[in-house]
């Protein structure tokens, strides 16, 4: 299908933590298509995630191990998310788990907060 030149095609861009503070900014760019996220790792890391999906004793830990792999392997975050799992997940949420990792590595996909309410206490 091509596309009209003149229509103007955009992107959203957030990043978290030391650059925008939270703020969306919004480009155009010409004649690029959106693209699927993808995660490029080391050996060392591969072997890294492949012993916290095999063997470690916290269910969460294996299961974000598990979905990191198979974004590394080259499946969209969203085909991971509703088919790649055990139990069918919100898109964002691997999403989520895709920027921790990205951001802190193995050590912050284990400390980063879990989702549900926290009720407070009396």
């Amino acid at each position: 299908m091509a596309r009209d030149r003149e229509a103007p095609l955009w992107t959203l861009t957030s990043k978290i933590g030391n650059g925008y503070n939270g703020a969306i900014r919004l480009e155009q760019v010409d004649g690029e298509m959106a693209r699927f996220r993808v995660l490029s790792i080391a050996v060392k890391q591969r072997r890294e995630l492949e012993a916290a999906r095999d063997h470690d004793e916290r269910p969460y830990v294996r299961e974000r191990a598990a979905a990191l792999l198979k974004i590394a392997d080259g499946e969209t975050c969203h085909a991971v998310a509703r088919q790649g799992l055990l139990k069918p997940r919100d898109p964002d949420t691997v999403y989520g788990w895709l920027n921790v990792y990205q951001a802190d590595g193995l050590a912050g996909l284990i400390a980063s907060q879990h989702g549900g309410v926290r009720r407070r206490s009396l």
